[in-house]
């Protein structure tokens, strides 16, 4: 079966505007292609993340930890994908490749968010496509 990465900014997730509808249409998009192809999403941060990441920095927190909040945000809406995908993708976000791989034998589609600090989520993305 043909794999196909998505990555899914975190804005794109949740828009700010009747973001419970468009996060179910989107899972149902998604749901009716992984029975063409095996899916891997991949989900940023947004602004949420930013928010964050900007005001850790305005207060002097270094930049590892404003990478690891960021990441944090993308595997919050990793995991709200992952329930609205209900039973077709892994409840946990995957949070590194090799996990990713696992996974895939499970489920359908498989969602994770960002790996480790330095490492934006459309790097993970291009990463898990190779």
């Amino acid at each position: 079966m043909e794999k196909v990465v998505v990555s899914l900014g975190g804005s794109v997730l949740v828009p700010g505007e009747d973001d419970a509808r468009y996060v179910h249409a989107l899972a149902q998009l998604l749901q009716s292609l992984s029975s063409r192809v095996k899916l891997f999403v991949v989900t940023g941060g947004g602004r949420v993340a930013r928010y964050y990441i900007e005001t850790g920095r305005s207060i002097g927190i270094g930049e590892r930890t404003l990478d690891e909040f960021g990441i944090a945000v993308t595997r919050l809406n990793a995991r709200l994908l992952s329930a609205a995908l209900r039973g077709r993708a892994n409840r946990e976000p995957a949070t590194a490749y090799a996990e990713a791989a696992r996974l895939a034998r499970r489920y359908p589609i498989v969602v994770m968010g960002g790996t480790r600090p330095g490492h934006t989520t459309d790097r993970v993305s291009a990463s898990l496509a190779r």
